[in-house]
């Protein structure tokens, strides 16, 4: 009994002995894991402040700015993106003046005149400049005055010498020495003097931005930048510039924080300092130019807008007009959308009329549209169509406005129709789907179709003014970047369901008024281009007017017709459109019912049928009814137009035989896109 017992005994002392190493080892392991744990974390911190270290010293050598990493308040990236992601029309469009050189007692006079009591910002503080002041000549009492007036003063160096070839060290001199100056015989604030600018924009490279950098300057502005469409916010130079170097030498190493103002050149002026630019001789050529170059800013990206002189340009007394004409435009924008877009090159559309005419004084105007090939077949339909004993009430023949594109295309016909007033324009050449194109794409394909028609159908290249994609496949910003540039006047592809009431065509200068409803839509600036959108019909859920769903007699056609022209009629008087391909008029009541509504509204004496262009022209100079007689853009004298005489059909190779009828002589081969052997020409 004993002996069991001792056994029981000493096998629960093994037992907790086991256990107790068991915990104990358990208890080390944790240890041990917690240990290695705290071990990886040191390694982790010390690699993330190697890699900190490495790529935001100031030192090394700069890389292209990742977005993930260079984060606000510290760092930007620049580029035309919206700090914060604010909606733009949120945005404050800030408008920089600077002076560079020295203040003295005489340009102090023009400074106090531009920048009058009465000049204020909207928030009621008074507007303000920032001055970039070098030592020689310099009144510091009036940098006192500027400075005890809001007004930013900022170092410019001592000497005003060229900046390139500069050490380090004649750097600190030149330019802290200079803020030690302005601080100790002007009173400013050594901390209120954050920016600089090199003369003569001679930037010293990683020389000047080091010596930035090590005495806690905030911002340089002395890099001009080409990157104007759209203009570029500032960014900072923890990573390599966002622009071409333009001065050199540029910075090549990372500058962690120090933040650089770029000077964005000019449109038309050729300049990035704005007193460098080549202006009119005029006051009003003056405004004109800033006011452009403005709006560059305020349409697209809303990055600062930089007015950079010296107080010399402002001898010239038109340069001093114009310049205080656009500082009391802008100092009156509470209403900015209404106050830049103004007629006759820009307008926001909408159900507005057009030059507050009223509304019984509104000529109702009627687009009537053709898609695609123009054929000897449906030249049949447009001559029954717009024969000679259709007329507007001015006594002109009404008019229509063909998109063609190539392949079938009988030239001759084109030709004809050209010569009777409709208008010809682009429908691109092959008829493909446009979502996925190319910008280069574009070009082939709708500026080479514009050639094609000019060539072979004998219509001038200045009135091919109009494209609309084939399919309404909208091209996005591309698209429109092509007919920008190769001085298309507008484009009719983007439908609207804003129909009650309809809406009046608009430029692309700012955002579209309506929905997307095909995209990709325009999301950049295109200040001139005009958009005809193509209003969604009531009880036809349609764009183009040969999808809508159709009664199955003329009388329901005509009807249906009747009840959206009515819509537009009673309300804002906005272009009703018809938009067709000749196919949807094989149905005999299509066509009567058609036909129907043409002589219904050939009896109303405020109704004219034009073509999208002239509608543009009366957009541009709204012109009331009783004065529409004597309206150049709709009179009809087309005597300077041939027709089409000794044709010959051309048979060509492509996909087998194509057969191209034209008055001129026949290509060597098939037309075709990148293949025209036709000079494209362009805004450039």
């Amino acid at each position: 009994m004993k002996i069991i017992l001792y056994k029981k005994i000493s096998q629960s002392k093994q037992k907790k002995k086991l256990l107790q190493k068991s915990q104990e080892s358990r208890y080390v392991s944790e240890i041990v894991k917690k240990i290695m744990e705290l071990i990886f974390k040191i390694f982790l911190i010390n690699l993330y402040l190697f890699t900190l270290n490495q790529a935001f010293n100031s030192n090394s050598v700069a890389t292209e700015c990742q977005k993930e990493l260079c984060k606000l308040p510290f760092c930007s990236c620049g580029g035309s993106d919206i700090p914060g992601n604010i909606s733009r029309d949120q945005v404050p469009q800030m408008v920089l003046i600077t002076f560079d050189d020295a203040v003295t007692s005489l340009n102090s006079r023009l400074y106090s005149e531009l920048f009058n009591e009465n000049r204020l910002n909207p928030n009621g503080c008074p507007v303000s400049a920032t001055f970039y002041i070098n030592h020689e000549y310099t009144d510091y009492c009036e940098v006192q005055n500027l400075y005890s007036r809001g007004h930013e003063i900022a170092s410019h160096s001592i000497s005003h010498s060229m900046g390139k070839g500069l050490s380090y060290e004649q750097w600190v001199n030149e330019v802290v020495g200079q803020r030690e100056i302005l601080s100790e015989y002007a009173n400013v604030k050594v901390e209120d003097i954050r920016g600089f600018r090199a003369p003569y924009l001679s930037v010293g490279g990683d020389r000047m931005f080091q010596m930035l950098y090590d005495y806690n300057f905030t911002y340089d502005s002395s890099m001009p930048s080409r990157e104007s469409d759209p203009p570029s916010w500032p960014y900072t130079l923890d990573y390599k510039m966002n622009h071409d170097c333009v001065i050199s030498p540029c910075p090549g190493k990372s500058f962690p924080g120090v933040w650089e103002v770029p000077l964005t050149m000019w449109n038309r002026g050729g300049c990035s300092m704005s007193d460098a630019c080549r202006y009119p001789e005029d006051s009003d050529g003056v405004y004109n130019l800033i006011l452009e170059n403005f709006e560059r800013h305020y349409n697209s990206s809303k990055a600062p807008f930089g007015l950079f002189y010296h107080s010399s340009w402002f001898v010239h007394s038109h340069h001093k007009e114009g310049f205080i004409k656009f500082l009391d435009k802008i100092r009156n924008m509470n209403d900015v959308y209404i106050e830049l877009c103004k007629l006759p090159f820009c307008s926001c559309g909408g159900n507005d009329i057009p030059g507050n005419i009223s509304r019984d004084q509104v000529p109702q105007m009627v687009l009537i549209t053709f898609d695609d090939a123009v054929t000897s077949l449906n030249s049949r339909l447009y001559s029954e169509l717009f024969n000679e004993n259709r007329l507007n009430p001015n006594g002109c023949p009404v008019s229509a406005t063909f998109y063609i594109n190539h392949e079938y295309t009988d030239y001759c016909e084109v030709q004809n129709l050209y010569s009777r007033g409709h208008e010809i324009a682009s429908h691109s050449i092959s008829h493909s789907m446009g979502k996925g194109l190319s910008y280069e794409q574009w070009v082939n394909e709708v500026v080479g179709q514009r050639e094609i028609l000019s060539e072979y159908a004998n219509v001038k290249v200045e009135d091919i003014r109009g494209f609309r994609a084939p399919y309404l496949s909208v091209g996005g910003d591309r698209m429109f970047q092509m007919l920008y540039d190769y001085n298309f006047t507008y484009d009719s592809s983007m439908p609207s369901r804003e129909s009650d009431p309809p809406s009046w065509p608009y430029t692309l200068d700012y955002k579209m008024n309506h929905d997307c409803v095909i995209s990709p839509c325009p999301g950049k600036s295109f200040p001139g281009v005009w958009e005809i959108p193509l209003t969604m019909w009531n009880g036809g859920g349609c764009s183009m007017s040969d999808a809508c769903r159709y009664p199955e007699d003329s009388d329901g056609v005509y009807n249906l017709i009747l009840e959206n022209f009515e819509r537009h009629y009673n309300s804002s008087k906005a272009p009703f459109g018809l938009f067709y391909h000749s196919s949807w008029f094989v149905h005999s009541h299509h066509k009567e019912g058609f036909i129907k509504f043409l002589d219904k509204i050939g009896n109303m004496k405020d109704v004219y049928v034009v073509t999208n262009w002239q509608a543009i022209q009366w957009i541009q100079n709204p012109t009331p009814l009783n004065k529409l007689k004597d309206f150049k853009a709709f009179q009809c004298d087309y005597s300077n137009r041939a027709k089409c005489e000794n044709a010959q059909s051309c048979a060509l190779r492509h996909n087998g035989i194509r057969y191209m009828r034209t008055s001129r002589p026949c290509p060597e081969s098939y037309p075709w896109v990148t293949k025209t052997s036709l000079k494209k020409s362009s805004r450039n």
